[in-house]
């Protein structure tokens, strides 16, 4: 499988981005030309991305659907991540930064409770 490449700018080259919209974006992009090139449907991933491109943030609320097309993506690009099929030189989709849209993405209480 060929490296994917990104196609999320980042604002300033030498700042990690730790963006929930901007890793979403990204990963959702990702899972868009591996639908396309494997002739799945697209249409959750491509209005969610174009509610982020128009809006520039998550919509509020987000519906089930939205939450679960979004974390579907991030886990989906993950994998890809960490098998280091993803060219990512700004940090965007870093196992980190997935991780931690992730992490918004999902409801409850987060961290260690004292």
């Amino acid at each position: 499988m060929p490296t994917m490449q990104t196609t999320t700018p980042n604002p300033h080259p030498d700042l990690p981005v730790r963006s929930t919209t901007l890793t979403l974006a990204g990963s959702l992009n990702v899972s868009l030309q591996l639908a396309r090139e494997h002739g799945s449907p697209t249409g959750a991933f491509e209005a969610l991305r174009d509610h982020l491109r128009a809006h520039q943030q998550l919509p509020e609320p987000m519906s089930a659907a939205q939450v679960l097309v979004a974390r579907s993506s991030l886990l989906s690009t993950m994998l890809l991540a960490e098998e280091g099929l993803i060219e990512d030189p700004y940090g965007v989709l870093s196992l980190d930064a997935l991780d931690a849209a992730l992490a918004d993405l999902t409801p409850g209480p987060r961290g260690v409770q004292a």
